[in-house]
């Protein structure tokens, strides 16, 4: 079976089945435009180690869940975005992230069209913010509290609007 080596920004290399590395649609174009010679190689300059080792361990355990179910795996049926999708071992690979590498990881899944990973995360993300404030989910989300000069203006003239 072929082997893709996924390379990081900082060089760390990942070694991955082509079957694997083909969940992401970044890796799928540049295997299919690559000659068949031997293994591939492909740099990921923009995805820092400390989001592709997630990434690769989460594209290993989506194929072999899928595979132990027996359901094919492909690259576009692999978005789902209900909150029941998230699976037990999905749940758990994302609450093991610090919440800097699971937005890093998201990123880079989403640069690497791994839209399965962006789906499963986003839900988990937004099922994190469910519960929380405005100010919250503001500070958890790091969005600055960006108040103009009319803010204040339009606090005093509409007091029922909580900003």
């Amino acid at each position: 079976m072929a082997l893709v080596t996924l390379q990081s920004s900082d060089g760390v290399a990942y070694s991955v089945q082509k079957e694997i590395a083909v969940l992401s649609s970044l890796v799928h174009d540049v295997i299919t435009h690559c000659p068949e010679e031997g293994d591939a190689v492909v740099p990921l300059p923009k995805v820092p180690s400390r989001a592709l080792g997630p990434i690769v361990e989460w594209m290993r355990r989506k194929k072999q869940s899928s595979t132990q179910q027996g359901t094919a795996v492909a690259v576009e049926s692999e978005c789902r975005t209900r909150l029941s999708d998230l699976s037990n071992w999905e749940r758990v690979f994302f609450n093991d992230l610090s919440k800097d590498v699971l937005f890093l990881v998201l990123n880079a899944a989403n640069y690497m069209g791994i839209a399965g990973l962006v789906a499963v995360g986003s839900s988990f993300i937004a099922e994190m913010i469910s519960g929380m404030t405005l100010s919250e989910a503001r500070d958890f989300l790091n969005i600055p509290l960006d108040h103009d000069s009319d803010a204040g203006h339009i606090l005093e003239k509409y007091p029922w609007i909580s900003i």
